[in-house]
């Protein structure tokens, strides 16, 4: 058992910006791509997520600090802190559940697939830790192994008819064609916008338009067409929070240009990822479709690929 923990914890420990890559280079070699092209791909899409790491930086860089010193001036007592998803990442591989969880969740993707209760193939390997996690609290708390992969199951296959129901919508907004998002955790807020999405329908009054907002009214609006460009809000977000806590005017513009930077270049390290992605996506969805009569497969991503959108 601790042979196979170490092996599984080798691999977790590559991180997404090596273990999506090989995966990406994998599926494509195995969906019929040439190998120059698939190697092509899998570096060009681990470009792209060190790129959005690059950009991330910025936040912890620029924005952590003024978060800190929001912190002291308002005299907020917090007790409890948040060590982040990579301490939690870190604990669930390193469980019995975790061990075992990056070749569970493939086979019952691979048989999902064949059965065709899923359209999606996730070769998000790296973040098959929340389904470990969600297995690994199972098993602690029923002292039951058994019970803790039914719950990693459980969780995977609502992940996989969530993203499937989500796919068409994802392409749509994004412009990526051929993804789904099956991210464990991100899929759980799924249920919780499509009933806002329902109650924010309720105030619009558009005739002819159904449910959809009209926003025409902000498009011929000077002022709130500047704030709808990214860089501008960006800007304007970032030296507010900088005023806020009482920055002078040399960090109050650093900060502000770091957040428009942030805004500006998130959507470009988005596009080089799914430079790789595409044609990956493309083979797999002729050959899937091929064998299966022509349905329609989606290759299951990070929701990462979402941080391009102008509204997040």
């Amino acid at each position: 058992m601790s042979v196979i923990s170490s092996i599984f914890n080798y691999i977790s420990d590559l991180g997404s910006t090596i273990m999506v890559p090989i995966m990406i280079i994998i599926v494509g070699l195995v969906m019929g791509c040439k190998p120059g092209k698939a190697i092509k791909a899998g570096i060009t899409v681990g470009i792209g997520l060190i790129g959005l790491n690059l950009v991330m930086g910025l936040v912890w860089t620029y924005i952590s600090p003024v978060a800190d010193l929001l912190v002291t001036k308002f005299g907020l007592n917090l007790t409890t802190i948040d060590t982040g998803w990579a301490t939690a990442a870190a604990l669930a591989f390193s469980t019995t559940v975790g061990a075992f969880i990056i070749p569970f969740i493939l086979l019952l993707n691979i048989i999902l697939l064949a059965l065709h209760a899923t359209k999606t193939l996730d070769i998000d390997i790296w973040n098959y830790w929340h389904y470990a996690f969600t297995g690994a609290v199972v098993s602690l708390l029923t002292k039951n192994i058994l019970f803790g992969f039914i719950a990693a199951a459980i969780h995977f296959v609502a992940a996989m008819v969530t993203a499937d129901r989500t796919a068409e919508k994802v392409q749509k907004e994004m412009g990526l064609p051929g993804i789904s998002i099956p991210q464990g955790f991100a899929v759980t807020e799924v249920p919780v916008f499509s009933a806002l999405e329902k109650l924010y329908n309720k105030f619009s009054k558009n005739e002819g338009e159904g449910t959809k907002t009209d926003t025409s009214k902000i498009t011929q609006n000077k002022f709130l067409n500047v704030l709808k460009d990214p860089i501008y809000l960006g800007l304007i977000i970032g030296c507010a929070l900088a005023i806020s806590v009482g920055y002078n005017f040399k960090d109050t513009l650093t900060v502000g240009m770091s957040m428009a930077a942030l805004m500006f270049l998130l959507p470009r390290m988005i596009k080089v990822l799914m430079e790789g992605l595409l044609p990956i996506s493309q083979a797999a969805k002729d050959k899937l479709s091929k064998k299966y009569n022509g349905d329609e497969f989606y290759i299951g991503m990070d929701s990462a690929v979402l941080l391009g959108h102008p509204t997040t």
